[in-house]
This record gives structure tokens, C-alpha cells and sequence, in this order.
């Protein structure tokens, strides 16, 4: 067993908690009133899937990247967020929340897992999200983007889509998980040729298409398993506390 302080403390400390600006609130959500913790599990989002399948792997605290408690804040703790609330604290269940602080970290960050499988080393930041620059990208050896998309097909085990715009051949490449096409923005400027994000948003398809920018994108949940499996494999190395990770896919 290890101490919800402890843990707490180590999460905050490591993934910069404090010093990221975040719609998400970001840190310890939910105090079931757990001094200390037996198992931790790992999920992208915070929902009642989650938390059943938490609760049945015997778990008494989950960290997940999508969290329960976003700016301005709810209202009232009513219907989906009453219930969700409700089943944690009546089954023990504590929740950390880590959004951008999990995203954008250069080790465990789910862009940083990304990248790893393209084999990325040198990277640079674009793209300000928040106050934050949150995107990456990189020069890489002139690469079919159908092929750079069936690696990230069988590295996540998901089915990506294109809109291909650009050059048959990407030579530099930006990275950002989740919903990340707003980093079409930057991409022009900078030279980009290639998006890889989770999903596609309306609005940004006419940007890809008169800037002459690839979008390759894989599924929001798919880009953002990664980030908690670095985590989940720092946190019990670093504690010695059994861990799994609750796979709840959307298809999105």
C-alpha cells in the first residue's frame, strides 16, 4: 500500500499540475477518503464504464485524462456527474485527473509516445493552446503518408483516416492527440506538410485543404491511451504498486 498523499504529491510534482494553464481541473477530483492505496487504475475518461470496470479490477483510485470537473465549473451535482460521483465515493473509488499537463509532458506525454512511434528524437513545440504550446513537430525522412498511417494503425490498433491534401511524401510531420486540429493554424508557416491527430473537426477541413496539409487522424481515444501507459509504467516502478490499465474504447 502507498499513501494517497504521496501519490498525489508525485503525480502534481511530475506532471506540472500547477504550472499548466487547463479548462481541465486538473489533480485529485474526487477524496473517497482513502489514506492509503492498494491498486491503481489508468482510463482516458471518466465515466461510469470506467469506474465499473475500476471497481471490479479492485481498484481505490483511477487516473484518467478526461476528467469530471472542467472551467467555469458545474452547477449543481445532478444527473450524469451526480451519478458518476455518487458510484465512486459509495465504492471507495478516488479520482486524479491529469488533461494538458499529461499531454504535452516530454516523457510520458501522450505526444511523446506518438512520436516514439514514428522514432521522433529532435522535436520542436508549435501551436498555443491555453497559453500553452502544446503540438509538435519535426523534419523526417520523405515518407509515404499511407504507410506513416498503417504505423500508427498497428501501434494503436486503430483504423486511420486521411484527407490527403498534400504531398504524397511527408517530410515534416506535426503531431497532436486528441483533438488537436487547431494546430492546422500553424502548419502553413511553419512548413508542415502532415497532421497526426485524433479526430477531425468540421471547420478545419477547408484549412487543410487551401493550405495543402495531410491530416492523418487515428481517434481521439486511440492517441490518448499512450500517455497513461508511460504514466502507469512510471508510477509502479517508481512506487511498487500494482496497476492496470481500463480499456474503454469509443471508436472515436
Amino acid at each position: 500500500m502507498v499513501s494517497q498523499i504521496k501519490i498525489v504529491a508525485l503525480l502534481n510534482n511530475t506532471l506540472n499540475i500547477n504550472k499548466i494553464k487547463d479548462s481541465s481541473i486538473n489533480g485529485l477530483q474526487v477524496d473517497s477518503g482513502n489514506k492509503n492505496i492498494k491498486k491503481i487504475g489508468f482510463a482516458v475518461d471518466a465515466c461510469l464504464d470506467s469506474f465499473k470496470k475500476a471497481r471490479s479490477n479492485g481498484c481505490d483510485l483511477l487516473i484518467v485524462h478526461h476528467g469530471l470537473f472542467w472551467d467555469p465549473g458545474i452547477k449543481a451535482v445532478t444527473g450524469n456527474i451526480g451519478a458518476r460521483i455518487r458510484y465512486l465515493m459509495q465504492n471507495n473509488i478516488s479520482l486524479y485527473a491529469a488533461h494538458l499537463p499529461l499531454d504535452v509532458h516530454p516523457k510520458l506525454g501522450n505526444n511523446a509516445y506518438l512520436k516514439a512511434i514514428l522514432n521522433i528524437k529532435k522535436i520542436k513545440y508549435f501551436g498555443p493552446y491555453n497559453g500553452n504550446l502544446v503540438s509538435i513537430y519535426s523534419a523526417i525522412r520523405p515518407t509515404p503518408i499511407r504507410q506513416i498511417a498503417k504505423r500508427f494503425e498497428s501501434a494503436l490498433n486503430t483504423k486511420a483516416k486521411l484527407i490527403c491534401f498534400g504531398p504524397e511524401k511527408s517530410s515534416k510531420i506535426a503531431i497532436c492527440s486528441g483533438g488537436g486540429t487547431y494546430a492546422l493554424n500553424f502548419c502553413k508557416e511553419l512548413g508542415i506538410d502532415t497532421l497526426i491527430t485524433g479526430e477531425m473537426k468540421h471547420g478545419y477541413y477547408h484549412i487543410a485543404k487551401e493550405d495543402k496539409v495531410n491530416v492523418i487522424y487515428a481517434g481521439h481515444y486511440a492517441t490518448e491511451c499512450g500517455g497513461l501507459l508511460n504514466l502507469q509504467d512510471f508510477i509502479k516502478k517508481k512506487l511498487k504498486i500494482n496497476t492496470v490499465f481500463i480499456d474503454s474504447p469509443t471508436g472515436l
